[in-house]
């Protein structure tokens, strides 16, 4: 009895995740279509990187911008 109810508990959540999940997305579209009807732009379509594993390599060895840059003293 009690896992029975624990199941349908289970099967209500997993229907209602599903359901703000279609719903944040249908909310993101109109809000989108809000902004292009008042002329603004919409979220740029950006390409991932291709090259992702130079840009990683990159970053462990401290390379091109890795760090922190330069240290600036202080005047005292």
């Amino acid at each position: 009895m009690l896992v029975g109810a624990i199941k349908t508990l289970l099967n209500k959540v997993d229907a209602q995740e599903n359901k703000i999940t279609e719903l944040s997305s249908e909310n993101q579209k109109l809000k989108d279509e809000i902004n292009r009807l008042k002329g603004e732009k919409g979220k740029p379509d950006i390409a991932k990187n291709k090259d992702d594993k130079k840009d990683s390599d990159d970053k462990k060895k401290g390379g091109k911008n890795g760090g922190r840059g330069k240290i600036k003293m202080l005047k005292k």
